[in-house]
């Protein structure tokens, strides 16, 4: 996504981009949606312990965090929970299409951590919120920096690729033997997978400049 920002020569607009990711999105989320809606009511066996609640069904749809009947907070298909912050990531993205495109990473490192902190420390306890903060946002803005990094180097020392890597291990062998906290899947998957990203990626962006 960053890497075609970069490369357009005409501007893109807020609107037009989260058309263009709605329609990639959620067309195929919906059908599986309502595939497994369909099976709730005709098999409610093969679904003990789940009650198909309709306000539930339409926040799932609509992909607002929502409690189920666990009183998790989750979708009803529930690996689209990660659809939820993949559409934040998109919408912050997009009111930021309006700056200079080098500044449009550090931007949404910016936001998103001032809205980390922010409930952290303002409203823990509203649960919605305190989902929604979640560090795993920071994914995306990391793949968007390897993106930069990717169109912007043009000469590296031979070992670049080979410590971005060794870093990588580190930091994931790190992260197991110690206590991480709150920010423990960004740490553990999301800066090691950045690094191991960027040490496959500058060699071949090397070779192909």
């Amino acid at each position: 996504m960053m890497y075609r920002l970069s490369q357009r020569r005409a501007p893109m607009t807020w609107h037009g981009f989260l058309i263009k990711r709605i329609k990639r999105i959620v067309p195929l989320y919906w059908l599986l949606t309502t595939v497994l809606i369909g099976l709730m009511l005709l098999l409610p066996g093969l679904f003990s312990g789940s009650h198909l609640d309709p306000v539930h069904a339409m926040a799932s749809y609509l992909l607002i965090p929502y409690s189920d009947s666990q009183d998790i907070i989750r979708p009803l298909l529930v690996p689209g929970w990660t659809l939820t912050f993949e559409m934040l990531f998109y919408a912050i993205f997009a009111a930021l299409l309006s700056l200079r495109v080098e500044r449009i990473v550090p931007a949404l490192a910016l936001v998103f951590a001032c809205y980390i902190a922010a409930v952290e420390w303002l409203v823990p306890e509203n649960r919605v919120l305190t989902w929604l903060a979640n560090p795993v946002v920071f994914e995306f803005v990391f793949g968007c920096f390897v993106a930069r990094l990717y169109l912007q180097v043009r000469s590296r020392p031979a070992w670049l690729p080979h410590l971005l890597a060794a870093a990588a291990i580190l930091l994931f062998s790190g992260s197991i033997l110690f206590d991480v906290g709150w920010m423990g899947r960004t740490l553990i998957w999301g800066v090691p997978a950045m690094l191991l990203v960027a040490a496959a990626a500058l060699p071949q962006r090397l070779r192909a400049g």
